[in-house]
């Protein structure tokens, strides 16, 4: 009898230390941080939100009663089912909340609309704000630019040569240059137009002179052109009876256009000149002569005369234009 109690105790005492190693174990199990506890500190704030609407769904979908709760026999299977889910769930947590972190760069901000403006004058485009500044290139008078909204200074920043650049704000304009403005500038050529438009074309009558009514009718447009584009000019010459440099001025074919105040007003001859040499098809030019310079249709470029004694002979006080006959 009494053997038989000391096996009974010594077999509760055995299950008991067994029961307690298994209990130290699965402690020791629990301590350990599982890939659940790594997941869970990475996607808490995405599962939050995962939370509230599952269990939302959970509670519309879970039964009233669960037969496989209190059904040993399901018991195991159901957890097995649990465990299944659970990692198939934390996975597709994970990947949402991996790819929420994937933010997509802001798209950058549309550039500012440039806005068109015209050159009143020759410009000197440099790379910066300075009249120091290296230049870049030059605008003509009635050349069209797209300016930005960058000021400095005295200076505009333009698009210049697809790049950027800087001129003087107060030499452009929001208006677009007329006819009158751009040929009284010289820079842009006139198409040819026998109807009286952009190049005046002498239909008859007397011009005021008879220097001028004995020029040709080509020379008679020349002279047209200078009263409708330079009302500056005040006087002109044309025919005369001998000249020692060339037959023109008897032929009629010459026009001296005399510029008033000519030693301060070179700006002036020069926009004349600039002026006829753009346009040298529609008016018929053959050469002009300016401040002891020749241009001539056959070499369009301006070249050193000879010194021919006086300002007259040398054109510093008129710039002489010779028409092809007609």
């Amino acid at each position: 009898m009494y053997e038989a109690r000391r096996a009974a105790n010594t077999a509760a005492d055995e299950a008991s230390d067994a029961a307690e190693r298994a209990a130290q174990f699965v402690r020791a199990r629990r301590s350990i941080p599982t890939w659940r506890d790594a997941v869970g500190r990475h996607t808490a704030p995405a599962m939050l939100v995962l939370a509230s609407g599952a269990t939302a769904g959970a509670l519309l979908l879970q039964p009233a009663t669960s037969s496989a709760a209190t059904n040993p026999a399901t018991t195991t299977l159901g957890a097995r089912n649990i465990d299944a889910a659970t990692r198939s769930e934390l996975r597709t947590a994970l990947t949402e909340t991996v790819a929420l972190a994937k933010v997509a760069p802001a798209a950058a901000a549309p550039a500012a609309a440039a806005t068109a403006r015209y050159a009143t004058a020759t410009l000197n485009v440099r790379g910066e704000a300075s009249a120091t500044s290296a230049g870049l290139g030059q605008l003509k008078a009635g050349d069209k630019v797209l300016v930005t909204d960058a000021t400095a200074g005295s200076y505009q920043q333009i698009q210049f040569n697809d790049g950027l650049g800087w001129v003087l704000a107060s030499h452009l304009s929001d208006k677009a240059p007329t006819a009158a403005t751009k040929a009284a500038t010289g820079t842009v050529a006139l198409a040819a137009d026998t109807s009286g438009g952009l190049v005046p074309v002498w239909t008859g009558g007397s011009l005021g002179s008879s220097n001028l009514d004995r020029t040709t009718s080509y020379a008679k447009s020349v002279v047209l052109a200078v009263r409708k584009y330079f009302p500056q000019i005040g006087s002109m010459g044309g025919w005369r009876p001998s000249d020692s440099i060339s037959s023109d001025h008897p032929n009629g074919l010459a026009i001296d256009i005399m510029i008033p105040n000519y030693n301060s007003n070179v700006a002036l001859g020069t926009a004349i000149r600039d002026f006829f040499a753009a346009n040298a098809g529609a008016f018929h030019v053959k050469y002009i002569i300016y401040r002891q310079q020749i241009w001539t249709t056959s070499s369009p470029s301006w070249r050193g005369m000879a010194n021919r004694g006086s300002d007259t002979a040398n054109h510093m006080d008129h710039v002489h234009v010779s028409v092809v006959p007609n």
